[in-house]
């Protein structure tokens, strides 16, 4: 059932691959002169190797710093991964997908969940929202699997999924409240369940998380610290209510193209599929109530949150929400949605990823060039730090280079591009960097960078007080009229440094 029998479905499965990676892996990396801002991140982070962070859980830093040693530190390491991963969460869809529908439908379902923003046009910058999807998609899957007469190993199996949800991002909350929800108010889950089947789901997922439960216990919660500080907070009904049609504006925009297509099918006119048809759907309806949910809850959820408290959510945080909204509607009118198994339509797909990458290109690229600004995607770091290893060997004899203190983006891109992959101290504060000390920047040493259109932070003086600063630059590739400057001192290494 879940590999596709029919050849036309397996060449249209072969297509989808083919131009998803070509689109948005192969594009960013001829676009990109630097690596994006949250993927300069979760590497600085996950090279660190820790069981939690200060801002978000530790899966996708792992698999940046992860990808980085099998490919080695380059741009084709850090923008395969999200089509990759965003390939495995489509193909969570189609095993979801098969248990309503016959491969053909099936498969026009998959092909109409990439079309959303969050699958394509904003996936390049691998981060913890994009490690959501595919995660929440095999979740989706495995519950319904389960539900339906899975045994205890599949309930196990269900757990780790949810563990590893939480360790992407904090916000599978939401998720095990729409999956507890569907199971709590459904009698007929509710007679699938038993103790064993809980025990096993529970306890796969806690030994998935545990170990970042007790580092977030261990520091503080800083994540819960993190998340006050990114919310936004209107004082009034009126701007409660402008925060929710805010987020949800951004929401529809973002799957715009399914509500397109999806209208359009349904415009052309078919008849409610049959319960006991060939498309799947269960006799007692359990099927359609269980994809809705899954596509709307979240959503509703959120905006009711909203409207409560006045909170002002990131549009980006509805990623992952609407996994299975496209297969919620071909699964409602499987009829309607058939006629898209054509090459007429494959075509379209097709034109729509080719243009979205065009228009990724143009963000990307040309708009800061057209702009006269340097901005993150056209950033020369590979130059500034050539330049930078340079100046740090001459400075210091040849001495090793262990660590590089400065901000996120400024540091952690710096330290991308050195040949000896230093560790970066984010801020020159160890809360956020447990894993360097100062007591070590004063025996190893370290490079302190810094933008040059900003004033030097505090903590230069700190860390290297009466050093010289001097400053590099370099050209964007192809344009010699935009420069970027990076100033910089250094904290000499002492001779007892021991090798890290």
């Amino acid at each position: 059932m879940l590999i596709p029998q029919d050849r036309q479905v397996r060449l249209a499965l072969l297509l989808l691959v083919l131009a998803y990676l070509s689109a948005w892996c192969l594009v960013p990396v001829f676009v990109h002169d630097s690596p994006p801002l949250d993927v300069v991140e979760g590497w600085v982070l996950g090279q660190a190797w820790q069981a939690g962070y200060y801002k978000h859980p530790p899966l996708s830093p792992w698999l940046t710093a992860a990808s980085t040693l099998l490919l080695g530190r380059n741009l084709w390491a850090v923008f395969i991964l999200s089509p990759l991963v965003m390939l495995g969460g489509l193909a969570a869809l189609w095993v979801l997908a098969r248990q309503f529908l016959d491969e053909r439908t099936s498969l026009v379902s998959v092909y109409l969940a990439s079309t959303q923003l969050y699958f394509n046009l904003l996936i390049p910058e691998f981060n913890h929202n994009v490690m959501q999807t595919p995660l929440w998609a095999m979740a989706f899957a495995l519950t319904w699997l389960a539900v339906r007469g899975g045994g205890v190993w599949l309930w196990a199996a269900l757990g780790v999924v949810l563990g590893a949800c939480a360790l992407a991002k904090y916000s599978a909350a939401l998720l095990y409240l729409v999956l507890g929800g569907f199971a709590l108010l459904r009698q007929p889950v509710r007679q699938t369940l038993s103790a064993a089947k809980l025990a096993a789901c529970a306890l796969a997922a806690t030994v998935v998380m545990a170990a970042n439960l007790l580092w977030q216990m261990r520091n503080g919660w800083p994540a819960l610290h993190y998340l006050g500080d990114r919310l936004g907070h209107a004082d009034t009904f009126a701007g409660h209510l402008l925060n929710a049609l805010s987020f949800v504006g951004a929401q529809v925009l973002a799957v715009l193209p399914i509500l397109v297509v999806a209208a359009w099918a349904l415009r052309r006119g078919s008849q409610p599929a049959d319960k006991h048809n060939s498309f799947g759907i269960d006799q007692s309806g359990l099927g359609q109530i269980y994809l809705w949910a899954s596509a709307l809850a979240p959503l509703a959820i959120c905006t009711v949150a909203i409207v409560l408290t006045g909170n002002s959510f990131k549009s980006m945080w509805g990623t992952m929400m609407f996994t299975t909204l496209a297969l919620a509607f071909v699964a409602w009118r499987p009829a309607a949605f058939s006629r898209l198994f054509s090459r007429r339509a494959w075509l379209a797909w097709l034109a729509l990823q080719v243009v979205l990458a065009l228009v990724y290109a143009v963000m990307m690229r040309w708009g800061p060039v057209l702009q006269h600004k340097v901005s993150k995607a056209i950033y020369p770091a590979a130059e500034l730090s050539a330049q930078l290893d340079a100046a740090w060997r001459q400075k210091t004899a040849g001495a090793p280079l262990r660590t590089v203190v400065g901000d996120t983006w400024t540091g952690g891109v710096v330290a991308f591009y050195l040949p000896s992959a230093p560790a970066v101290m984010i801020d020159a504060d160890p809360s956020k960097s447990p894993w360097v000390s100062r007591e070590h920047l004063h025996r190893c040493g370290a490079l302190l960078v810094w933008s040059a259109d900003r004033p030097a932070p505090p903590w230069v003086a700190e860390i290297a007080p009466g050093q010289s600063v001097a400053s590099v630059q370099a050209s964007v590739r192809g344009h010699t009229e935009l420069v970027a400057s990076m100033q910089w001192t250094l904290l000499p290494p002492q001779a007892n440094c021991a090798i890290r």
